[in-house]
């Protein structure tokens, strides 16, 4: 682009956002997800992926336990700022997840998201995990 060329703005936010939500994705799954990736039998599927829209949704399911969603939908808030809302359903299959659900509480959840917006950040910011004793 010469210096002389109009700056298209809501591109560049296009194009910053997509390269959060893509950071956001690796991140969850280089990060979030136990050790290892492939577990037996646990499944994580990618169930939505609209970079455009900011926006990702991850399937975890447990056979007899539970089914996990994850929905993440990123909007711009300004030049330097992404807000991200996180939404988690946990549905009970079996006994394990009938006590799994029940102790996903407002409390609980809160302390989850503020500990994983400290991890995504730390991580956006220094493209590193943030370590473990935080």
């Amino acid at each position: 682009m010469s210096g002389s060329e109009p700056h298209d703005a809501s591109r560049l936010d296009v194009s910053l956002s997509l390269s959060h939500l893509e950071t956001a994705a690796r991140y969850l799954f280089v990060n979030l997800l136990p050790l290892p990736l492939i577990v037996v039998g646990v499944s994580f599927l990618l169930h939505t992926w609209e970079p455009v829209a900011g926006h990702v949704q991850y399937l975890h399911v447990t056979p007899g336990s539970d089914v996990t969603e994850i929905d993440i939908l990123l909007r711009a808030d300004g030049k330097d700022r992404t807000v991200a809302t996180v939404r988690y359903t946990w549905t009970a299959l079996g006994e394990h997840g009938r006590a799994l659900v029940p102790s996903k509480t407002p409390e609980s959840y809160r302390r989850f998201m503020q500990g994983w917006e400290r991890e995504l950040n730390h991580y956006l910011t220094t493209g590193k995990k943030l370590p473990a004793e935080h």
